[in-house]
């Protein structure tokens, strides 16, 4: 089980890409109350001739790595600020403006270095956190990792949308990645450019989830795009603009379960059909395209249970504190609280009224939910347990199915 960060914290997580940092190094962070936390050990500093620059960080507790994508340095005249500026940004800018699907050097050696990591750590899953010039970086070396199910999640923050600029097959790969990658756009950051904007708040045409930040404006253009004008609760939630991102983060797990799981089913299909494709492989194929979708469907039926569950528990509790409060005696009357109860009770406010007549628009809501959720476990169940048995019956297929599932 891996670290459980709030929005407060992740974004001090990216911060550390500005930081300096050596191997063997702890990397803490502090949360919205300024108390310390142990992120993990700088495991490796990355620097190359195309301007990248990063850390790769182990978490001795849960062994994930998290990949930090620094973003560009400051217009200047030293040798890695034109690396970032005027073979990189520039370049890539004019790219997005245009449409043209080409990428600078810097983006792909972002991506080398993605799959470098996944071979060196090969048990291990991979966080992503990016800034500025980073989150291109990050885009595409999402795009073109060699493993989506290695990735765990990846937090973006204020960069361009290069989406439009990747091949078809690189938008299919982020795409089955789309609910486990979190985009974060200030509207008021001129750097984040190719999002929608204004009437339209949704993630469409764009890498992951994008979070439309409701944040303040700074008159400094650098401090806006530095996180400036972020505003977080004292939970350390974010902000945000009400958005498709709201649905998507509700049922994240739901959507990757389905997205995903068709993405790798067919990227199987499409390898034994090269060499021709047996009826036994194409039943186990379809089988298990079906069991994904049911088991997307079933997740998605247990949040929307437990949503339910928890509005009618809402309800009932206030319907129980409005009934309490019909003991209560108003200032200056002489009445005992039975009295008062009973006054109230004659008006109609009682038991019955508030409470029963609560449970009983609910529960039967809450009961259907139920009834659903438990039908899906048992279709996927079911479907699980055909395909265990049709691996069974065929010996090759057996075989298959055992690579097909340790690739998984």
């Amino acid at each position: 089980m891996g670290e459980s960060y709030s929005d407060f914290e992740r974004l001090e997580i990216a911060r550390q890409e500005y930081e300096e940092y050596t191997v063997g190094e702890q990397v803490r962070i502090k949360n919205i109350n300024g108390e310390k936390i142990n992120i993990g050990t700088v495991k490796e500093v990355f620097s190359d001739n195309t301007g990248l620059d990063g850390y790769v960080i182990e978490n001795p507790k849960t062994k994930e790595i998290t990949i930090l994508f620094q973003g560009s340095k400051g217009p200047s005249l030293e040798e890695k600020s034109l690396y970032d500026w005027i073979d990189n940004n520039l370049p890539m800018v004019g790219n997005i403006l245009s449409g043209k699907q080409q990428v600078p050097p810097q983006l792909q050696s972002a991506a080398d270095k993605l799959n470098q990591v996944l071979r060196e750590f090969p048990d291990s899953k991979i966080n992503i956190y990016a800034h500025s010039l980073g989150i291109m970086d990050a885009q595409y070396a999402l795009a073109n990792v060699d493993d989506i199910t290695r990735i765990k999640e990846a937090y973006l923050y204020q960069g361009p949308n290069i989406y439009p600029n990747l091949t078809k097959e690189q938008r299919e790969k982020v795409d089955a990645m789309k609910y486990r990658i979190h985009n974060y756009e200030d509207t008021r950051d001129i750097v984040a450019l190719n999002y929608h904007r204004k009437d339209s708040k949704d993630s469409e045409m764009a890498v992951g989830i994008v979070h439309y930040v409701d944040s303040e404006r700074r008159l400094n253009p650098v401090d806006q795009h530095m996180w400036g004008g972020y505003v977080f609760d004292e939970r350390g939630s974010l902000r945000t603009k009400k958005s498709s991102a709201d649905y998507e983060t509700k049922f994240a797990l739901a959507n990757d379960i389905v997205k995903s799981g068709l993405y790798l089913n067919n990227l199987v299909k499409k390898q034994v059909s090269s060499d021709g494709i047996s009826s036994s492989e194409e039943i186990f194929l379809d089988s298990n395209q079906a069991q994904v979708v049911a088991s997307g469907i079933h997740q998605t039926a247990r949040i929307a249970y437990e949503e339910i569950k928890k509005i009618q528990l809402m309800a009932h509790d206030e319907a129980e504190r409005i009934l309490l409060s019909t003991h209560d005696v108003p200032f200056g009357f002489i009445s005992s609280p039975y009295e008062v109860e009973e006054a109230y009770c004659k008006g109609g406010a009682h038991r019955g009224n508030i409470v029963d007549s609560v449970d009983l628009v609910f529960n039967p809501k809450v009961e259907k939910a139920k009834k659903l959720l438990e039908d899906l476990e048992k279709l996927e169940s079911s479907l699980k347990k055909s395909i265990e048995e049709m691996v069974e019956q065929d010996k090759q297929l057996s075989e298959e199915f055992y690579k097909w599932n340790n690739s998984k």
